[in-house]
């Protein structure tokens, strides 16, 4: 009769917590955009801002870094291009801040890190920098233009809209006490506005008008802070 073999019990090995950090890397959400719109105030000033910013950033960077290519075959023009690399990410930053009221999001810095060195070692890293001709394309080429265009855009929407919605309040201060349109001293009926009654269907048209500069020009402004964010911003 043979004895029942025995099996030597396995060792049990305590389990061992891994912390979460040492196995998975954290990855930092990327912020969203706030899902509701600015304000018509705020995008407007937004708006109407961009172009005397667009106007200031396009003298300075055109005058500083013409100036400094073409004198610096005289090394004058070295101080000017450095000069000009400080005033372009001076006015980008001014740019993601401006942006970030519109978008209700910070804006990141996407400069890489300055290299160890001699002074002229990190201003070389900055000018090979391509957030640094990111800066340049849009504070050169870009803000002036859409600032021209936005800023004419805005201001027209929202005179013509204000203006007819309380145009039977001033049509009486015309000089011909009203508005009268018509080729060779003849009158169009439809385009005369010479009492309260005649001017209501103007002002239900510039309210229309109003609603619409309401509602443009906070989209208007997102889509410019999106451009400056994409083009200013941290890249993922």
């Amino acid at each position: 009769m043979t004895s029942p073999t025995t099996h030597p019990a396995r060792p049990v090995h305590p389990a061992v917590s891994v912390p979460l950090s040492a196995t998975t890397r954290q990855v930092r959400p990327v912020a969203a955009d706030r899902s509701e719109l600015p304000g018509p105030v705020t995008a407007s000033a937004y708006v109407l801002l961009t172009l005397p910013v667009g106007v200031v950033a396009f003298v300075v960077t055109v005058l500083l870094f013409t100036a400094g290519v073409a004198s610096a075959a005289v090394w004058l023009g070295l101080p000017l291009l450095v000069l000009g690399l400080s005033a372009t990410r001076g006015l980008a930053r001014l740019e993601r801040v401006r942006a970030a009221t519109v978008l209700g999001r910070r804006v990141g810095s996407p400069y890489r890190a300055a290299p160890p060195g001699s002074a002229a070692r990190r201003w070389w890293s900055r000018a090979t920098d391509p957030a640094t001709w990111r800066d340049l394309l849009y504070l050169a080429v870009l803000l002036l233009p859409l600032g021209i265009a936005e800023f004419t855009a805005v201001v027209t929407v929202w005179s013509v809209g204000l203006s007819l919605l309380v145009l039977p309040v001033w049509y009486r201060f015309l000089p011909e006490g009203g508005v009268h349109l018509g080729p060779d001293g003849t009158t169009f009926h439809w385009l005369t506005v010479d009492s309260a009654w005649s001017a209501l269907p103007w002002s239900c048209a510039g309210l229309l008008v109003v609603a619409l500069a309401v509602r443009g020009t906070p989209l208007l402004a997102v889509a410019h802070a999106r451009l400056a964010a994409a083009l200013l911003g941290r890249r993922p």
